[in-house]
Order: C-alpha cells, then structure tokens, then sequence
C-alpha cells in the first residue's frame, strides 16, 4: 500500500469496558492499513479490561498497554500523545470500533491535508453494522467544521497529523474534552488544511453509563465559559461569530436545566453570559429558537423522571444541539 511507510498511533483510553473492549482491539487489529502503534492507556480499571490488554499485547507487538491510576478520560489521552511516535494520531474509544478501511481511508485523506474527518454510525447495539464504504473526499475549511455538529464534537473519527498536536492536551478539568480539544486544533490553525471523507467509517456505540450519556447542565456551562475566553480574545468577525453561536446553544441548553430544578442564581449567570455574546451571531433567532425548545422541554419533562438536584441529566432533545 502507498502509505503504509507512514505509521499510525491510535490511542485507546480505557477504563472499566471488559464487555466491549476485545470488539475494538480486533477492529484495529484486523484493519487493512497495518502500520500502527496502539497504545492502551488502562486507566486503573477494576474489571478484567486491563488482564485483555496485556493478553493482546503479548499477541501483536504493536500493542503498546500504558497502566494507571484512575484519572479520567482526558488524563488517559494525555498519556498517550505523551509516548506516540506515529507520523499521525487517532483516537478510538474502547467501547466503539471501526470499518476495516478506517485508517486506509483516512490515511489516503491526509496527502493533501493536516486533519482528515470522516463520519460515523450511531450504534446502540453490538453486531455489524452495514455501511456504504465507496471513497469520497472533499476540502472543508475550519469554519465548516465548527458549523457542523456531527464534525465539531468528537476527537475520534479523525486522524491527525502529530506535529499538528504535538502541544495540545486534553482539558483534565473539563467533562466535554473532546469539543475544547478540536476548538484549541481550529483556533489555533486558521488556515488548517482539513479532507473530509464522506463515509461512516467510525462506529459509535451509545450505551448507558457511558459518560457523553451523564452530562451535567454545570459541565455544558463549564464548556460554555471556556469558549467565551476564546471568543474575548478572537478579532476576526467570522470567527467571533461561529463561537458566539456555540457559546449560546450551550448556554441555552444548560439554562433548560437551571429553569427546570428552579436554580435563579444560575438562570441568570446564563443570561448575562448569552447577553454578552448574542450581538455577535447578527440576528435574535437563537432566543426565538429557545423559547420554542423550552416548552418541548417542560413537556417532555412531564413524560420523564428527571432527577431534581445539580446532576440532572441533559434530555436527548436538548444535548442533541451541543
């Protein structure tokens, strides 16, 4: 194969998924693009996950097992970059797995570009999934990527030219790291060349207890906030305006919460934060929006037993827009 002089890391975070786990080592192992370093990073799981780890490693010596204490996603990811030696980088989450082209097409993606993303397959269920796998590529800019929820909100599904990452790090203070992470990519290179190829090669495995399934109306605030420090310090209007527009929809869907559990204090730190930011997305249809999807919501919330303290969990219909 062309590329296959060029290695890849895939870095797999991995923490308490014994059930899952052997699917997407296999999926990795099996596909057809071989030159890849896979480094498991076995955050202090109590399960048998880190005893599968050390099986495969011992099975195919590209598997590199990293074990320690119990940190967090972003901690195990943070590990990772520190030891890959791959030309390029790819997460995978341990409990999803992937087309048996993933990194062939990916990898073909990359010749002319520094960030290939491809799309994905929501599963909620294990088994095969059928997928259209005919190559398609097209150039996408960084501001299309921050309009697109599907492209925006992961870092798997993506692969990575290492010197591209080399100095970031995953946020270990915040739940939704994955979003920081590829608004500190796209910030940070403006004119990044990105190819994205328009093929589910990525599948997702939503199951319950996952943490993207527990997120907090205070960590989507949390995200909310840092995306204004990027937006204080952003000169360009386009720019200024796409985060002006995520920091809003995030606000709005943390507000939904605030209104629900009766929390003032927090119903009005939200508004302040939108008001400071709705000048710049030239037009009012996001309060419009919100006043639409709040009565859905009050609705939905007669049909589901929300929990009524700080950790109520975010309905699908409003985490849908994050």
């Amino acid at each position: 194969m062309k590329y296959e002089k060029d290695k890849i890391t895939a870095i797999i975070p991995v923490y308490n998924v014994e059930n899952y786990l052997e699917r997407c080592l296999k999926s990795i192992l099996y596909n057809t693009y071989t030159n890849l370093e896979i480094i498991c990073v076995n955050d202090g799981s109590t399960d048998n996950s880190k005893k599968i780890l050390e099986d495969y490693s011992k099975r195919d010596k590209r598997v590199v097992v990293i074990n320690k204490k119990n940190a967090g996603v972003s901690s195990a990811r943070n590990a990772g970059i520190k030891i890959a030696t791959g030309e390029y980088i790819a997460f995978v989450d341990s409990d999803d797995w992937i087309h048996e082209k993933y990194f062939e097409y990916l990898i073909r993606g990359i010749d002319t570009a520094d960030l290939v993303i491809c799309n994905y397959i929501r599963s909620y269920r294990s088994g095969s999934v059928e997928t259209d796998d005919a190559y398609r590529v097209q150039s996408i800019s960084p501001i299309d990527v921050l309009k697109n929820k599907e492209l925006k909100s992961y870092v798997w599904g993506k692969l990575f030219r290492h010197q591209l990452v080399d100095e970031i790090r995953f946020s270990e203070s915040e739940k939704l790291e994955d979003s920081l992470y590829n608004m500190d990519v796209l910030l940070n290179n403006k004119n990044l060349k990105i190819n994205h190829v328009d093929v589910p090669l990525y599948y997702y495995f939503v199951r319950a207890g996952s943490l993207v399934n527990n997120i907090e109306a205070y960590s989507v605030l949390s995200l909310a906030k840092c995306f204004k420090e990027y937006y204080d310090k952003e000169n360009e209007a386009e720019w200024k305006k796409v985060l002006a527009i995520e920091i809003i929809k995030r606000t709005l869907s943390a507000r939904y919460i605030f209104i629900i559990i009766k929390n003032k204090d927090m119903i009005r730190e939200c508004n302040a934060l939108m008001k400071q930011c709705v000048k710049s997305t030239g037009n009012m249809k996001y309060l419009i929006y919100d006043k639409i999807r709040l009565g859905v919501a009050v609705l939905l919330c007669f049909c589901t037993a929300l929990q009524t303290d700080a950790k109520v969990k975010l309905p699908a219909l409003i985490s849908d827009g994050m």
